[in-house]
């Protein structure tokens, strides 16, 4: 910038502060004109803390020179008064007289050190204090105030009060700062600093910086220490807060100071419910920050012979104080939040003493008790800090974690998630040593709260726990871990799930140790065979109270181990055959865990060519009693088939892709859709009629009985149930190449030239879709509905399977007398139910009068709930009358 101008933004600064300043100054200034000056102080500290063009570099001299000339010389620190008495042995200062005898003794003294003999002295009792001019009479009238604040004798003395009483002696307020137009003139220049700093970012390595800042730090303690007015003191503690940080020579010389003139404000102030709390809260910041500054220590655990003066600012008897109040304010858990900070320096600081032990304990108490989760949190990091970083004998160790295991048990639920968040603190940073030795402390107690605790996120956190405890822990210690598993894994009840639960976490967290010992994965796979080989399909009703807990839990298992070595576990006959029988079982999780490890199978085979190979998968191993790539379609149009409530966004996902995958192998592999034995009992009634034959492996066409069964799902009204149907068929012919073409029929007149061709399957695939359509066709209720919704869906599909029908030798009108013939099948199922209800109508009135007072009654209903629909569209509120 140019010089000129950067003087001239100073002059204007200080011709618009000077006369201000000198107001200030007169001694006859009024409390009024100290109120008119402070406001507009105020108000240019706003405009000059916005201004882009005021620089740092021109600000701080002028706001030093502008508080030095309020506080005086401050560079001699004085942390004693003025009367201070020079006997050191018992500190008590002197009682002085009053200042008008000191005034006569003092007279009396140099009229005998001139020792005039010429001048003598006249004394009148009339005379006795009165003043020889004018001058003297004002010396006079001063001293007299001066000796209403002067000890005369002991029954006169005043008493003390208030904040300083213990230490009036000790404490010297600077000149100028007790005075208000004083203090007026440095809150202005403090809080011209503060926004100064506030919103520079000060660069860190500035030498010229520092060396302009360097005096400015005993300026502000000359500020905290030398007054007692609150709003310098939050000032002046707020910009140190900038200042603290900042490696400068005079903090080291004013830690000691500083940090005892903190303490006495929060001692003075009580804890953070006092009245200024803005001030208690700079106060905790100020200490903190000058407990955190100094010279760098060696913070081994090892090292505890090093002197605590050379590592804290605050004597013994200062940080008891200190500590008092911080336990205090933890009793108090609400007002907390502002010490979490110096109690982490503290604990960085490696202070030992007795009651700072004790503060540990309410921190580890609070690291489940407070209501406050951040709170709880930072209790958390703090009480980790102290295990990792303070010296302690191995029972003292145990003796904490094991209070760190019994807040498992908290009744509260965020407490007990906040416990399980610190003892997966303490398995991450712990050394594997340290680990090792108290793995089975910290393993027992979460695998309780894995199988016994109600809430799901203090399952899923001991969970993610015990993971964390199996990655870290050295191969012994997980074989020792994985040993009670495979114990568990023999009883009865819980201990069986449990041990399918830690099985899966073995998994995920320890894989390498599952695979690359084949003792451990043999113990896997024997442990999932047991659970899962003589289970009940569900279908009978009978079973254990826990039994689909564990199968779910075991599908899981399979299903990560299966993702970690699909090669080793393709062919596994027991497994495999196990969930497809699974995925016809009652309870709706258990076939949803069986769909995905179903699925994962078939996504892992090429539907083309896996028949060729006997070891590519178990669907290839059919035998007499079960064919599983026939049993795997229908159960998958089974869950289809299921309750709307039963079929997820995931279930109708996973039956379209398996489903179209078990079409193609069907379709490239029918012979492996039927077991052996039936194959036997066909070829015996079929030996010698080879027609016989050829047209039964027409009926056996497993593609064709997926279509009609899929067509018959459809025809039970169901968004979901009709949604995934309509998916499967679009699926099936975007998929699966030339899937139409399949379908065709060829009939031969008996001439050989004329040949037409026919798909009833087609016409099976078409029923549904038209049904869908023409249902929202007769739809008049006027609003977009479920029907609606379907039908948007089922025209799609339709396109899609007349653009599959185009191409290759299909007939182009193939698809329009298909989509003719249903339509005219429907046409006469229809005009067949009026006939029968005519008919029973003359028959039976009665009935037909019944259903038709029913029918009345639901149309009524309909267009009720249907007005209703267009009322909450709009925006309005239901009726009264129609909430019933």
């Amino acid at each position: 910038a140019d010089p000129d101008s950067s003087q001239s933004r100073m002059s204007s600064v200080h011709a618009l502060v000077s006369p201000l300043f000198q107001k200030l100054k007169t001694e006859t200034v009024d409390s009024k004109t100290i109120g008119k000056i402070r406001e507009c102080l105020n108000r240019t500290v706003v405009g000059l803390s916005r201004n882009p063009s005021v620089q740092m570099v021109e600000a701080i001299p002028f706001i030093f020179v502008s508080v030095k000339t309020f506080v005086g010389d401050f560079t001699k620190p004085s942390t004693l008064g003025e009367e201070e008495s020079s006997d050191e042995e018992d500190n008590i200062p002197k009682i002085r007289v009053s200042g008008a005898i000191e005034a006569l003794e003092e007279k009396l003294d140099g009229s005998k050190k001139k020792g005039s003999a010429s001048e003598v002295v006249v004394w009148r009792p009339s005379e006795r204090g009165s003043a020889q001019n004018s001058r003297e009479a004002k010396e006079l009238q001063a001293t007299d105030k001066q000796s209403l604040k002067k000890v005369q004798d002991g029954m006169n003395a005043p008493k003390l009060t208030g904040t300083g009483r213990h230490n009036k002696g000790k404490i010297s307020i600077a000149s100028g700062l007790g005075d208000p137009a004083s203090a007026c003139a440095v809150v202005f220049s403090l809080n011209f600093l503060y926004s100064i700093l506030k919103r520079h970012k000060i660069p860190q390595d500035d030498p010229t910086l520092d060396r302009m800042l360097d005096p400015v730090v005993m300026l502000l303690s000359t500020c905290v220490c030398g007054t007692r007015n609150n709003e310098i003191l939050l000032v002046s503690l707020r910009s140190l807060q900038y200042l603290l940080r900042r490696k400068l020579p005079s903090i080291e010389e004013s830690r000691k100071r500083l940090s005892g003139k903190v303490l006495e404000l929060l001692s003075s102030t009580g804890s953070v419910m006092s009245a200024n709390q803005e001030l208690t809260r700079a106060s905790f910041k100020a200490l903190t920050l000058l407990i955190q500054t100094g010279k760098n220590i060696d913070n081994t655990v090892n090292d505890t012979k090093q002197s605590e003066p050379s590592r804290l600012p605050l004597n013994a008897e200062q940080m008891r104080v200190l500590i008092s109040i911080l336990q205090t304010i933890v009793n108090d858990a609400d007002n907390f939040t502002t010490t979490t900070t110096l109690i982490k320096a503290l604990v960085a600081r490696r202070h030992i003493s007795v009651e700072f032990y004790d503060l540990m304990k309410s921190i580890q108490k609070l690291t489940v008790q407070s209501l406050s989760s951040n709170l709880r949190q930072q209790c958390g990091t703090i009480f980790l800090q102290y295990l990792l970083s303070y010296p302690m004998a191995k029972q003292k160790l145990e003796q904490h974690l094991r209070q760190v295991v019994l807040n498992l048990e908290y009744p509260n639920k965020d407490g007990r998630v906040s416990a399980i968040e610190l003892v997966a603190a303490i398995v991450e940073k712990f050394p594997i040593e340290a680990l090792d030795e108290h793995a089975q402390l910290l393993f027992l107690p979460l695998v309780l709260q894995l199988t016994n605790d109600d809430a799901s996120a203090c399952r899923e956190a001991a969970s993610k726990c015990l993971g964390r405890l199996i990655c870290r822990v050295s191969p012994e210690v997980i074989s020792s871990l994985f040993d009670y598993t495979v114990r568990w894994s023999k009883g009865g009840g819980k201990l069986r799930r449990t041990s399918i639960q830690l099985l899966g976490i073995f998994i995920e967290s320890a894989n390498d140790f599952i695979l690359g010992r084949e003792t451990t994965f043999e113990a896997s796979l024997s442990m999932l065979v047991g659970n899962m080989e003589n289970c009940n399909s569900g279908e009978s009703g009978i079973q254990e109270d826990d039994e689909w807990e564990r199968l779910y839990f075991c599908l899981g298992c399979f299903s990560k181990l299966f993702n970690v070595a699909p090669q080793r576990l393709m062919t596994h006959d027991i497994l495999w055959l196990a969930c497809v029988r699974l995925l016809r079982y009652d309870h709706p999780w258990v076939r949803l865990a069986a769909s995905r490890a179903v699925n994962e199978h078939l996504s892992r085979l090429d539907m083309d060519s896996f028949g060729n190979d006997k070891n590519s998968s178990f669907l290839v191993k059919k035998n007499d009693v079960v064919a599983p790539l026939f049993d795997i379609g229908k159960s998958l149009c089974a869950q289809v088939d299921a309750e709307e409530s039963e079929i997820s966004e995931e279930v109708s996902l996973l039956v379209v892709k398996s489903m179209t995958r078990v079409v193609q192998g069907m379709r490239n592999y029918p012979d492996l859709c039927f077991t052996d034995e039936k194959e036997r009992d066909e070829e015996d009634e079929n030996e010698n009629e080879e027609a016989a034959v050829e047209g039964g492996r027409k009926q056996r066409n497993p593609v064709k009985w997926c279509l009609t069964r899929l067509s018959n799902v459809a025809k039970r009204k169901g968004e979901k149930r009709r949604e995934t149907v309509l998916k499967c068929f679009a699926a099936f012919c975007t998929t699966i190449p030339n899937f139409v073409h399949g379908l065709v029929d060829v009939d031969d007149d008996g001439n050989g030239d004329n040949k037409k061709m026919t798909s009833s399957s087609l016409e099976t695939m078409l029923e549904p879709i038209y049904r869908c359509i023409h249902e929202s066709e007769n739809d008049t209720s006027g609003v977009m509905t479920v029907a609606s919704g379907e039908s948007e869906l089922a025209k799609e599909v339709l396109r899609v399977v007349e653009e599959s029908c185009d191409g290759g030798d299909i007939s182009e009108s193939l698809f329009l007398r298909s989509y003719a013939a249903v339509k005219i099948r429907a046409r006469e199922k229809r005009e067949k139910r009026k006939e029968r209800m005519a008919v029973e109508a003359l028959v039976d009135p009665e009935t037909a009068a019944t259903k038709k007072i029913k029918k009345q009654d639901s149309e009524r209903k309909r267009k009720k709930r249907r007005v209703e629909e267009r009322r909450e569209m709009r925006g309005g509120k239901m009726k009264r009358r129609h909430l019933d």
